[in-house]
């Protein structure tokens, strides 16, 4: 997925001559990670194939940065790279904040990579391993500064930290629902400069993605492995009254969990989005909302691992809402490169078909956003979802730093 991302760049940066919105040609640097290179030669392979493109082709505006391999695959949960105010220098500067991940929190590979780059590091005090939370996944900001997270397995020091460092409290979303606990699983800022507060809003819709999905042919959806749409059709019908606590049994009752659970989720997002515009001092952005499906998998630790012996909890938790991960790949989680993204195609696997309603409204949807279908970007990221994560979680981006 790495290579698949560093030569999308190139095309974009050939067709677009890609710039920041003060039309700055200062570089952009996409850091990445790949400690199971095995899993991306293919990829890289067959994009190059299809571009017709060298491997030793040259990429402007771009460093290409391969982060140690004793980081894990999740970029984005390791370290956070800001703009901030170091003592010895007189403007902001880069620097990357160690979000101090669980087993990586005694170790000092953030430091040395921070040093490879030349950049200051800056650790939040933690007393111990910090709590999926607290990383830096569950960290989004918009244009201006402002920093939402979710609620749910925080480290109070990671708050007091973030709100030092801003002067303004983090505004919090509920996430206790989602496997990861990260906000970057239904919610990301998509810059727009031309919009009232320099951004949109991107938010999952899981009721429209479970829309969509009835309305879809049988074997389009059996294809891409996603529920039978008139089973899912019907479980809405079933549930148009709101009331999402008598669920179906018999052959429909596995549709049936899918379906009540998005439901729960569409309501969650939407108690978040009530948040953010109740929230004083914080420029609300125009929402855009994107179709999402989530289920639930208990399988999966939060750190991002596979527990096979959680699976038994796994049934026994069939009536809880928790333990949500995406369904499909999440279109939320995506990767921002100036006016550009680059988006995880909606599939699992190699073997799967892509699920093209969906990506025919998100592709429709961001290049409104953008200016273009041009500039919305689809890989392929099977390597990660099926770990549980997506193109956000396995990347980081250093920005260039705008000053009035």
């Amino acid at each position: 997925m790495v290579a698949e991302v560093y030569e999308i760049i190139h095309r974009i940066n050939v067709g677009q001559n890609l710039r920041g919105h003060t039309g700055s040609s200062q570089e952009i640097t996409l850091i990445a990670v790949t400690p199971e290179e095995s899993l991306y030669q293919q990829l890289a392979a067959d994009l190059r194939r299809k571009l017709n493109l060298a491997a030793s082709t040259p990429l402007p505006y771009l460093q290409k940065i391969v982060a140690p391999v004793d980081l894990d695959i999740w970029m984005q949960d390791w370290g956070e790279f800001a703009s901030a105010q170091v003592e010895g220098h007189a403007a902001p500067v880069h620097a990357i904040l160690d979000t101090g991940r669980g087993f990586l929190y005694s170790s000092k590979t953030v430091e040395v990579f921070a040093s490879t780059l030349g950049i200051p590091f800056i650790r939040i005090p933690l007393q111990g391993a910090a709590r999926a939370g607290s990383y830096g996944g569950n960290i989004e900001a918009t244009p201006d500064g402002r920093i939402v997270m979710g609620d749910a397995s925080v480290d109070d020091e990671v708050i007091s930290f973030l709100t030092r460092m801003t002067g303004q409290d983090p505004i919090r979303v509920p996430t206790g629902w989602l496997q990861t606990r990260h906000v970057d699983e239904y919610l990301s800022f998509l810059p727009a400069p031309a919009s009232p507060c320099g951004s949109v809003l991107l938010l999952g819709s899981p009721l429209e993605g479970l829309q969509i999905l009835a309305g879809a042919g049988a074997q389009e959806a059996k294809r891409a492995a996603l529920p039978d749409p008139e089973a899912v059709q019907n479980s809405l019908r079933y549930f148009a009254d709101g009331n999402l606590d008598k669920p179906l049994r018999g052959a429909f009752w596995e549709v049936d969990m899918i379906v009540r659970s998005n439901l729960r989720a569409e309501n969650a997002i939407r108690n978040a989005e009530a948040i953010l515009r109740s929230t004083s001092h914080f420029c609300m952005p125009r929402v855009v909302r994107v179709p999402q499906l989530y289920y639930r998998d208990a399988s999966q630790d939060e750190g991002g691992g596979t527990s096979p012996q959680l699976e038994q909890q796994a049934i026994e938790a069939a009536e809880t809402f928790t333990q949500m991960a995406s369904l499909i790949p999440n279109a939320m989680n995506l990767l921002v490169l100036r006016d550009h993204v680059v988006v995880s195609l909606q599939r699992f696997s190699p073997k799967l078909e892509t699920f093209a309603p969906f990506e025919r409204i998100i592709t429709a949807r961001l290049a409104d956003v953008l200016g273009g279908p041009e500039k919305v970007h689809f890989v392929d990221t099977h390597p990660y979802g099926f770990r549980g994560g997506g193109i956000h979680c396995g990347t980081n981006v250093i920005r260039e730093i705008i000053t009035d």
